[in-house]
């Protein structure tokens, strides 16, 4: 059930590719959710997609935020979970190699994202 294009309540077609992707993307919200919970004392600023977007001082310690972002919410017990991260004066999506950020006097920005650990072969 969902809305049909003329915007009613009807039964809708749909395939199993679409349905798992929407299971995934729920399931990816709801790890990031509970991430978001574990670093409540810190001022996110925003979140897009898997990212965190945290304001913060300089003395914060990146990894103990990726160590708070990889931990597992109780109903996904097993699941591993990575958390990188990177600091700079403003927003961006990445850092290019040798491309210093010389601002001073900002607040400092602190990315993350986390994701599942990709299984060994051979590995349960």
């Amino acid at each position: 059930m969902g809305l049909d294009l003329s915007k009613k309540w009807a039964r809708i077609e749909s395939y199993g590719p679409k349905l798992v992707e929407n299971i995934t993307q729920a399931i990816s919200r709801d790890i990031l959710c509970y991430a978001m919970q574990t670093l409540r004392t810190m001022d996110i600023v925003a979140h897009v997609h898997d990212e965190l977007i945290i304001e913060c001082d300089e003395q914060v310690s990146l990894p103990v935020i990726c160590e708070q972002m990889e931990r597992t919410p109780p109903w996904a017990e097993g699941l591993l979970l990575r958390a990188e991260g990177f600091e700079c004066r403003f927003y961006q999506k990445k850092i290019e190699k040798g491309h210093p950020i010389a601002l001073t006097g900002c607040p400092l920005f602190i990315l993350f994202t986390s994701y599942p650990v990709q299984a060994r072969r051979g590995s349960p």
